[in-house]
Formats: C-alpha cells, sequence, structure tokens
C-alpha cells in the first residue's frame, strides 16, 4: 500500500501537468459516458479500459456501484468498497462521500441496518464538509429509508422532512417526488392511509410527468400495499401489477422481488393458492440469491401461512422455523451491534481518560520547565545565600512532581483493571442473552408445534361431527340415540379443559407478561376471552382461531368485536398492537424496556 502510495503522489512536476491536462481532455470527451442512465455493460467496459489510478477511475467505480443498486446490492457494495479505498488514498473526499453512501444503500436493500447507518452517516459528514447540498439531501433521505424500515416512524418523518426541504431549495421536482414516496410509506406503516394516499399521488404525478420509471415502480408498489393493507384486494393487485411492469423496463431487481411477495400474498388473501405459490416463488428465486433478508422473513411467514392453507402442518412448522431464523438473525445483529456500542463507548472514554492523563504529564513538564527557569535565573543574579533555600523548593517540588507521576501511572493502571473488568461483564451479558435467545426458540417451537397439533385435532373431530350429523339423518331411532350419545361425547371432548390449560403453560413460557397483565387490567374477561387474545397474538387466521376454540369463523368475528368493546379499544387501534402493547408492561402498568 505504501508502495502505491508513493507511485501515485511521487510524480514529477512534468508527469503531474501531463496527467492534469488529459484528464481535463477525458473528462470533456467522456461526459456522455458518464450519464446517470448509462447501461452496466458499456460502464465495466470503461473500466476495464481505464487503468489510471485517478478520480475518474474512483467516478466509474461510483457509478457501477449506483447503477448496481437495484440490480444486486452485493456488487453494489463491491464497487463501493473499492472507491473508498482508492478516494483514501487520492485524499478524494466528494468521490468518498459518493462511495460510502452507495456502500450504505447497498447494505440496506439487504437488511443490514447497523452497517447501513454507519456508512451513511460517514457519507453526511463527508456532504456537510464539502458543502455539498444535494449529496447531503439525497444521503438523508436514505438514512430515513433505514429508520423507516425499522419502524422508527418519528426519526424516519424528520429525514425525510429534512431531505424535502433541501430538494425543494435546490429545486429537484424528482428527489421531492421520491421523498414524498418514502413519507407515504411511514404513514401507511402508521395506518394513516388517507395522508399516505395523498403523498403518494403527488409524487407519482411527478414521476409520470418525468417518466422516471424507477419512481413510477416504486409509488405504484406502495400503493398497493396500501389497498392491500385497507382489505381492497383486487385494486392492490392492478396497483402491484402496474409497479412489476415498470420494475421490469427498469430492470429492478429488488423492487420485482418485493412486488412478487405482495402479490402472491393478496393471491394467498383470495384463497388462489396456485397463483400464490407461482408468485412467492419468484419473489424468493431473487429474494434469496441477493440474500435481501427482510424480504425472505416475510416469505417464510408467506409459505407457512400456504402450507398451512394446503393441510400440510409438517411443512409450515418448517417454513415457521425458517421464518424465526432469518428474523432472529436480525435481532441478533441489532443486538450485536449494541454490543459493540457499548464496548465503543467504553474504549472511547478510556482513550478521553488517557488523553487527560497525558494533558497533566505535560502541565507537570511545564511546570517543571517553568522552575528550571526561576534556577538559572537566581544563579545569574548572583544571590547565592538563597542557594540552599532554592534546592530545598526544588527538590521539595521535584517529589511532588515525582508523586503526581507515581499517582498518575496508578489511575492509569486501575482504567486498564476497570476496562479489562467491563468488558469481562459485556461478555457474560452476551453469553447470557444468547442462552437466553437459545430457551426463548425452544419454547417457541413447542408453542408451535402444540398449536397446529390442537388445530389439526380439533379440525378432525369437527369433521367427525359432521360426519355424525349426516348419518342420523338416515337411521332409526334407536341408532340415532346412539348417535347422539356419541355426539355429546365429542362435544365433551371439543371443551376439554386440559387441551387448554397445556396449551396455556406452552403460551406463557414465551408471552409471559400478556395473560396476567390482561387479568390485572381488565378482571372482566372471561377465561373464552383470555383464550381468544392468546391467538389473536399468535397471529393465526380466524379459520385456525375457529377450529381451536371449536366455533365458527363468524363466531370468531362475533367474539373478537366483543372482545373489544370489553377492553373499550379505539377504532384505529388494531387488537394485535394492543395485545403487543400489554405484553411489554409491567405489573404496575408500566412498559418494561427492551434488552
Amino acid at each position: 500500500m505504501q508502495d502505491l502510495r508513493v507511485r501515485i503522489f511521487g510524480l514529477s512536476s512534468y508527469i503531474m501537468v501531463y496527467r492534469f491536462v488529459t484528464l481535463c481532455c477525458f473528462w470533456l470527451l467522456a461526459q456522455p459516458v458518464f450519464a446517470w442512465k448509462q447501461p452496466i455493460d458499456s460502464l465495466q467496459n470503461e473500466l476495464k479500459k481505464y487503468s489510471r489510478l485517478d478520480t475518474v477511475r474512483v467516478q466509474l467505480l461510483n457509478q457501477l456501484g449506483f447503477e448496481y443498486w437495484i440490480v444486486d446490492p452485493n456488487k453494489s457494495e463491491e464497487y463501493g468498497l473499492q472507491a473508498i479505498e482508492l478516494s483514501r488514498i487520492l485524499a478524494y473526499d466528494k468521490g468518498m462521500a459518493f462511495a460510502e453512501r452507495i456502500v450504505g444503500v447497498a447494505h440496506w436493500a439487504r437488511g443490514n441496518y447497523d452497517p447501513g447507518l454507519e456508512y451513511l452517516f460517514k457519507s453526511m459528514d463527508h456532504y456537510q464538509q464539502l458543502g455539498d447540498s444535494l449529496g447531503l439531501a439525497n444521503v438523508t433521505m436514505n438514512i430515513g429509508m433505514i429508520y423507516g424500515d425499522q419502524l422508527n416512524h418519528e426519526l424516519a418523518l424528520k429525514y425525510f422532512s429534512d431531505a424535502n426541504l433541501l430538494f425543494e431549495r435546490l429545486e429537484k421536482p424528482g428527489r421531492i417526488a421520491t421523498t414524498y414516496t418514502k413519507i407515504g410509506t411511514v404513514y401507511v406503516s402508521l395506518n394513516e392511509f388517507d395522508r399516505a394516499y395523498e403523498f403518494f399521488s403527488k409524487a407519482l404525478r411527478i414521476h409520470e410527468e418525468r417518466d422516471f420509471l424507477y419512481g413510477i415502480a416504486e409509488v405504484n408498489n406502495r400503493l398497493g400495499i396500501l389497498f392491500m393493507d385497507q382489505g381492497d384486494l383486487d385494486k392492490g393487485l392492478s396497483y402491484l401489477f402496474r409497479s412489476l411492469e415498470a420494475g421490469e423496463k427498469r430492470n429492478d431487481q429488488y423492487g420485482l422481488a418485493n412486488n412478487y411477495q405482495k402479490i402472491g400474498r393478496i393471491y394467498l388473501q383470495k384463497k388462489d393458492l396456485s397463483q400464490a405459490d407461482t408468485y412467492l416463488g419468484r419473489a424468493y428465486q431473487i429474494a434469496n440469491s441477493l440474500g435481501i433478508k427482510t424480504t425472505l422473513k416475510d416469505l417464510y411467514l408467506d409459505f407457512k401461512n400456504l402450507e398451512m392453507a394446503r393441510q400440510n402442518p409438517q411443512k409450515a412448522i418448517s417454513y415457521f422455523e425458517r421464518y424465526v431464523a432469518v428474523r432472529d438473525s436480525i435481532f441478533n445483529e441489532e443486538k450485536a451491534a449494541q454490543i459493540a456500542d457499548l464496548q465503543t463507548r467504553h474504549a472511547t472514554a478510556w482513550q478521553e481518560q488517557e488523553l487527560k492523563i497525558k494533558q497533566q504529564e505535560i502541565v507537570l513538564l511545564q511546570q517543571q520547565n517553568r522552575l528550571s527557569k526561576l534556577w538559572r535565573v537566581i544563579l545569574l543574579g548572583g544571590v547565592l545565600f538563597s542557594l540552599p533555600i532554592i534546592w530545598l523548593i526544588f527538590r521539595a517540588q521535584q517529589q511532588r512532581i515525582q508523586r503526581n507521576k507515581e499517582r498518575l501511572q496508578e489511575e492509569k493502571q486501575l482504567r486498564i483493571e476497570q476496562q479489562t473488568a467491563a468488558a469481562a461483564k459485556l461478555e457474560n451479558a452476551h453469553l447470557q442473552a444468547d442462552r437466553l435467545q437459545q430457551v426463548l426458540e425452544r419454547k417457541n417451537k413447542e408453542l408451535t408445534s402444540y398449536t397446529l397439533n390442537f388445530i389439526r385435532k380439533n379440525e378432525m373431530i369437527q369433521e367427525l361431527k359432521t360426519s355424525l350429523h349426516q348419518i342420523k339423518k338416515s337411521t332409526d331411532d334407536r341408532t340415532r340415540h346412539q348417535l347422539n350419545t356419541l355426539q355429546r361425547l365429542i362435544d365433551s371432548t371439543l371443551n376439554v379443559d386440559n387441551d387448554w390449560e397445556d396449551f396455556r403453560r406452552y403460551f406463557e413460557q414465551v408471552h409471559i407478561n400478556l395473560l396476567s397483565n390482561l387479568k390485572a387490567r381488565y378482571p372482566d374477561l372471561s377465561s373464552n376471552d383470555l383464550k381468544l387474545c392468546a391467538l389473536i397474538r399468535l397471529n393465526l387466521s380466524s379459520k385456525e382461531m375457529a377450529a381451536m376454540l371449536g366455533i365458527s369463523p363468524d363466531s370468531v368475528k362475533t367474539a373478537r368485536y366483543r372482545l373489544r368493546k370489553k377492553i373499550q379499544l379505539d377504532r384505529e387501534e388494531q387488537l394485535m398492537d394492543f395485545l403487543m402493547r400489554m405484553e411489554k408492561m409491567d405489573d404496575k402498568g408500566a412498559n418494561i424496556p427492551n434488552g
């Protein structure tokens, strides 16, 4: 690396002037090559032909990384990292800022949020130092995208609003429209559908006027999700297919995976299992090849529901386990990042303390230097009778300096011991978190398996009841009487409390506080109400809950309505959100902190 720096920076004046003139000529001639919509193949050919290690090469690497954002985030990161390394050698801050933004967005596209934020904040610092308002606006919007995916709605809206103000000041309508799309996406997450539709409509109008395919595909995707969440499945499909058409023209692989997954989910809700399987399979092929963990997580949950609809409980359990694994991998990465952040804080505090000690040592040396000057002045003044007194004073001061040095050394040693103890404590906390996560995963699997078996058993008993009812119509009175006795026995089997006690035991091992908090805050809730709350928290469908409770799906809807009235739940709030909030409360009604 040192040899490379010498080769680049140690050139003679003549060669530097020659390179500058050559670079200017090349740049003027190559402007069409570096246009934003230049095909990837052309850019790669230009990169192969261009052998110089200078800022033009950085721009080519960055352009390739930018084009690969929506095609292959892995390659996007690869080119971005190459651009970062070369920019660092060349001290090329503008190229460094764009390259860090490219790597940050590539991490976001694959669901790696913490490293994505790390690179984006570095890019933001470089753009601020350069005074590049457009670059600053773009990276600000990218940071908002990560916070939006993490459901940190407040921070997401803050960064999107800041970016939008900059784009308006710079008169960039295309970027304003893109920001509108991001803001609308946040409002969909907040179930504020009217506000979301308002922002999406403004964004789509601007993108269509400018014929910006990527923006058109993105807005139509979000509109499809909006109507899907509102239950208008046909309208949702219409927008998603429009997004699919625009994304195919733009070769937006990331967007195509998302569209296929959402279309498959809608067909699953419409009970069209064949179409659902087709589109979910297409989404999986892209997401798996690009390593898009957020889309894979949603796909595994959709495949689990698809196999449940096909009455394949074993396959459903397999997909649910994959869903848990991907979800937990994202969770574990966030936990690892938090622990690394704690270690960084300790290391930073230690470095600050070392700097403080060094500064104190400098002060002591300065004091010693001042005393030496005083000594020389006294000698030059010829005050011989004061030499013994001065010597005593000097010696005492030296002793104080020595004691201070020894004390500082002891403090330094103490800081090292404290740092070692803190690191050991963090490591122990990490191990405990791993063990707790393993226990939770095992209990989660037990709960899932027990629930699926419970549902299957009740469905089989219900089918047996239906068959008995049909047989009773064509038999004599004596046989009918015997069948009635058998049916009562079956009914009693459906109402056996032992199964529910076992289910409750498995459920409370995973969702520890939910039922106790509900009973404490709402004492009027019946045992059937608590059973319904537990099944809703497991995100079961109405059909699955009906099988568990031994009632019809319509009765489940009625029970949900009565439950909302008992707990006086606002119309805007979802039962699932309410139950998750109740689970996080302690016995005094306060939220239990995460971690």
